[in-house]
């Protein structure tokens, strides 16, 4: 399970666990959260009766400063834990997750977990937990990161507002420091730990009929160009004022990185091996074909050091590097230990945990080419820079069909230029055809989207981008 949603879900319950209600109302701080996920795992598989136990248990601290109006008004840390466990009882299965870690919930979540097990039909074909494997650790943690003070990132942050101010604009967002640990273990000896840190920028400018946004990350904050992204920002919403309108048709765009991130997010799923089996990927029968243009390769490879997140999946295997698509042709696909077996091909590292989530590729590198910006710009008689998008969903789950909004940032080209700011615009595309119309890339770099998960991404010069209607 993606660790934020994770969190977010225990944390919204309140001081529970999945299976049923136990203790009050968690705080802020939760209790036992001092405490290392290591040592919380270990407590949790002694206190278990099951036949099998497997202990996730995530521990995190973030701070972050928020500005609006061209003014900081909030600096707050929060601390959190939680756990996920699975309880297996003769074959059969029982998830708990609580953010309560103290001795007496505990007790009472793993009792109410087995007598559910219990309750329940044994899985068929059930597989037994895996034990221990070959973990390559990554180093992605930073001390000064993660004790940066609120008066650290306000000096930070106030430069970007005193250039807001100089601009006449109006600058909002935030910055987000802060560090999660990752412990894994179940019954059979099975341990793995990673812990890292997180600084992340995100940035909004508006003026009274424009906008530019920037939004970067980083495992130091001392990494993070906080000065160039509000730059970058500034200016597009300068760019951008008194927006024309643009016609709905077909254009060649260039995606900056943000916006190829939106976009190739609703493909990742698609390289599950158990959906390519079951012919619900559009990926079925293509294994060893081209399904992309031949300038495209993408690689799943949690050992980049521009990369974040644990070298260890939600089963405890260890993450594998994947050449998935190379040259456009597609070479592999994403396995889960469940979906290994069936198939005979050994589990990649990419299994979410419940099985019913199955797999999918979490540290993505689109290998890019070495075009800058500018120069995809300077190759276009005619055409749409875009940004980012917005409210991007897909209506059409085999095709990969998705459609969305342009936002913060979308200009027209013309002569090799940018002309003028545009309207936002309604686009509906296909993201396999998208992806075979590609005709020139910057390098990649690490990039994310609103609603997108951080990955390695190049911008993009692509043809036959289909608009059909401008934004409201």
């Amino acid at each position: 399970m993606n660790r934020r949603k994770f969190l977010e879900t225990a944390a919204a319950m309140g001081g529970a666990c999945l299976v049923k209600a136990c203790g009050t109302p968690a705080s802020r701080e939760q209790p036992f959260s001092s405490e290392p996920p290591r040592e919380t795992c270990e407590r949790i598989l002694h206190l278990s009766s099951a036949d099998e136990t497997q202990v996730q248990v995530f521990r995190t601290r973030n701070s972050v400063t928020r500005f609006a109006e061209n003014s900081i008004h909030q600096n707050v840390t929060e601390g959190a834990g939680a756990a996920e466990v699975v309880l297996v009882v003769a074959g059969s299965v029982a998830r708990v997750v609580t953010n309560r870690l103290d001795e007496v919930s505990i007790r009472s979540a793993l009792r109410e977990g087995v007598e559910r097990a219990r309750r329940q039909k044994p899985v068929p074909d059930f597989l037994s937990m895996p034990g221990p494997n070959a973990i390559r650790a990554v180093s992605r943690f930073d001390l000064a990161t993660r004790e940066a003070s609120p008066e650290e990132r306000a000096e930070a942050v106030s430069r970007t507002l005193a250039a807001a101010l100089g601009a006449s604009v109006t600058a909002a967002g935030l910055l987000e420091t802060g560090s999660t640990e990752t412990a894994l273990a179940n019954s059979r000896g099975l341990t793995a730990f990673h812990r890292e840190t997180q600084a992340n920028f995100s940035l909004t400018v508006l003026s009274e009929d424009s906008s530019g946004w920037a939004q970067g990350a980083a495992y130091r904050l001392a990494d993070l160009d906080v000065g160039g992204m509000t730059r970058r920002a500034i200016e597009k919403a300068q760019r951008a004022r008194r927006p024309g309108a643009a016609d709905p048709g077909r254009y060649t765009v260039v995606l900056e990185p943000a916006a190829v991130a939106d976009l190739v997010t609703f493909l990742l799923p698609a390289f599950d091996a158990r959906l390519v089996e079951e012919r619900r990927s559009c990926f079925v029968g293509k294994l060893g074909q081209p399904v992309f243009g031949p300038n495209v390769t993408i690689l799943d490879d949690v050992h980049d050091v521009r990369q974040s997140g644990a070298p260890f999946d939600g089963e405890g295997v260890a993450k594998r590097r994947l050449c998935l698509v190379e040259d456009g042709v597609l070479r592999t696909l994403v396995r889960d230990r469940a979906t290994a077996r069936k198939t005979g091909a050994g589990a990649t590292g990419h299994g979410s945990g419940p099985p019913e989530y199955g797999a999918r590729p979490s540290n993505v590198v689109f290998r890019g080419g070495t075009e800058i910006r500018d120069e995809l710009i300077r190759g276009l008689a005619r055409g749409i820079l875009i940004t980012h998008f917005w409210y991007v969903r897909s209506n059409d789950p085999f095709r990969l069909t998705v459609t969305g909004m342009t936002r913060d940032g979308t200009f027209l080209i013309e002569n090799g230029a940018l002309t003028r700011g545009l309207r936002n615009m309604r686009f509906n595309v296909a993201v396999p055809e998208m992806l075979r119309g590609v005709e020139a890339m910057s390098p990649e770099e690490s990039a994310s989207g609103i609603e997108s998960p951080s990955g390695l991404y190049p911008a993009l010069r692509v043809r036959d981008f289909n608009f059909t209607s401008l934004a409201p």
